[in-house]
């Protein structure tokens, strides 16, 4: 087993003044084991359809670089296509589990208009997990993995799925003075999806890539940018460029807007463009 520090702090409790919390500075066993099974996940030909569901990165990159304590959130965010629109309600928690762990969980509600009709319908379930493989001096290696359960209706595709996905991947989280940079790599195994989606090659089986880099433009307000990638074996890739501003009003109560932009072939877009706004509050 690694040994414990406790002088180690996560990069955004640092800006805020949250106390430290400890950190695992080595890898354990069961991490080395981890860390070579998404290694096989992400270097091996991943089969699929078409275009993917809708992603909110910055609930992601939050996700990554908070440090461990407990948060509830609430995002709303606005969607823009060639041929649709949508707006999309989600709440969502964060927990701390053990000295190295993180859990999270959010559920969201979709109203999507394509042409002259509208429709409405909730999202998926999603939890989301990160376990701290490897600690420096401000640097972090974490193993990640999640589930998405289709609670949602379909109807509302591509901001809920009616399948059962299964997520492993990696991330690497670093800060110098005042910029953070965080890099992630793994995929998404699609154990379950309704028929019409598969016969029709719009959601399967993909790899995904992604970075984004923080600046600290005051103690209290982060500038954050990046891009994220999906590969689809047989379908191209979405290529997702984000930015966004983080606004911390105290320790404990922050808000957020982000812009989120698709790039790539129109054809495997879930959207053109997105903006979220958020609020959090942490206990």
């Amino acid at each position: 087993m690694g040994t414990v520090s406790p002088t180690g702090k996560d990069p955004i409790a640092r800006r805020v003044g949250l106390s430290p919390v400890e950190r695992i500075s080595g890898p354990t066993l069961w991490g080395r084991v981890l860390l070579a099974g998404v290694a096989v996940l992400v270097i091996a030909p991943v089969p699929c359809g078409g275009v993917g569901l809708y992603e909110d990165i910055g609930r992601f990159s939050f996700f990554l670089r908070s440090a461990r304590y407990r948060t509830i959130d609430g995002r709303t965010a606005f969607t823009e296509g060639t041929t649709s629109e949508a707006a999309v309600f989600a709440i969502g928690i964060q927990h701390p589990a053990h000295s190295a762990f993180l859990i999270g969980a959010h559920v969201s509600f979709a109203t999507n208009r394509l042409g002259d009709s509208l429709t409405t319908g909730s999202g998926d379930l999603r939890l989301s997990s990160k376990g701290e493989l490897w600690a420096g001096n401000d640097r972090s290696l974490y193993l990640l993995a999640g589930l998405r359960f289709g609670i949602g209706d379909l109807k509302v595709f591509p901001y809920a799925s009616s399948s059962f996905d299964f997520e492993l991947g990696l991330a690497y989280v670093d800060t110098l003075s005042s910029v953070t940079w965080w890099a992630t790599a793994g995929g998404v195994v699609v154990a379950q999806v309704d028929s019409d989606l598969k016969e029709n090659g719009l959601y399967g089986n993909y790899a995904l890539t992604g970075g984004g880099v923080v600046f600290s433009l005051r103690r209290r307000l982060d500038l954050q940018v990046g891009a994220m990638a999906y590969g689809f074996r047989e379908g191209g890739e979405r290529l997702i460029y984000f930015s966004d501003l983080d606004f911390k009003y105290s320790q404990f109560l922050a808000a957020n807007v982000l812009l989120q932009v698709e790039g790539g072939n129109e054809a495997v877009r879930a959207y053109d463009y997105a903006i979220v706004f958020g609020v959090r509050a942490s206990y």
